[in-house]
């Protein structure tokens, strides 16, 4: 199934920063939008892209999801439960 989201100039959230959040990363790459990763911690070719300036990085522990709301994303991608 293909699915045009149009993403261009639009915020997205990753939450995580092991390899499946890469593998969104290097998805959302391709659709031109603003990529913002919110983590504990990342692994390092997401903070390859961090200093390179692709990505945007918080370094955060998310233990609900009313912190999500202060950035109003397009979409939010994760790979963790957050409780509310």
């Amino acid at each position: 199934m293909i699915v045009n989201l149009n993403l261009h100039g639009r915020l997205v959230i990753v939450l995580g920063g092991g390899n499946e959040a890469l593998k969104r990363i290097n998805s959302l790459l391709k659709e031109d939008c603003q990529i913002l990763v919110i983590s504990s911690a990342i692994n390092n070719q997401i903070k390859m892209l961090v200093k390179n300036k692709k990505i945007e990085f918080k370094k955060q522990k998310i233990q609900n999801s009313s912190v999500l709301s202060i950035y109003k994303p397009y979409m939010i991608i994760t790979q963790q439960m957050i409780e509310n």
